[in-house]
């Protein structure tokens, strides 16, 4: 098994799919999912907005159950909301929807509980059916905190994505 990847520097550049829907358009992929499914009942209920290129953004308020250390956010909410918003943002640049085949997150700071994070992500290319993503998440809020950690870098990800056919791969031609 592979143990992480490299951005090829011959990506085919992408630009914004014909069909992808306005700047600040709401995205979400399934009415249950975890991460931007406004049904699920434990969910993240992020509001993922199309950015006018190939990217998307989406700002979450740390809440106590995102706890992971003393008063801080757990990691695993940081990569579930760069997962979701850069997988989100794959149908932009490739009129086709992808699953996460790699996830990279590099921690740089500890986020507060009470703050506001907001998360910058783009299409940086494709290889084929292979398409190649990064993204930002910054304080733009410290819930009153620190004034140190306003509009700080608190981590950075990039991810692959392979592009599926969501019938076959979902299953969702079975009765």
């Amino acid at each position: 098994m592979s143990r992480g990847f490299v951005v090829p520097d011959d990506l085919e550049p992408v630009t914004r799919a014909a069909d992808a829907p306005p700047a600040g358009t709401r995205l979400f992929h399934n009415r249950g999912c975890y991460g931007c499914g406004p049904d699920s009942p434990n969910g993240l209920h992020l509001d993922v907005l199309a950015g006018s290129a190939a990217d998307a953004h989406v700002e979450i308020t740390v809440a106590t159950t995102h706890l992971g250390g003393p008063g801080v956010i757990h990691g695993g909410i940081l990569a579930s909301v760069f997962d979701e918003s850069m997988g989100l943002a794959v149908p932009l640049a490739a009129g086709a929807i992808g699953v996460t085949v790699a996830l990279s997150v590099d921690y740089s700071r500890p986020v507060p509980l009470g703050a506001r994070v907001r998360f910058d992500v783009a299409v940086l290319g494709r290889a084929g059916r292979k398409v190649y993503t990064a993204g930002v998440a910054r304080v733009v809020d410290d819930g009153g905190a620190s004034e140190s950690a306003l509009g700080a870098e608190v981590s950075a990800a990039r991810a692959l994505f392979v592009l599926i056919d969501p019938r076959s791969h979902f299953r969702l031609d079975r009765t």
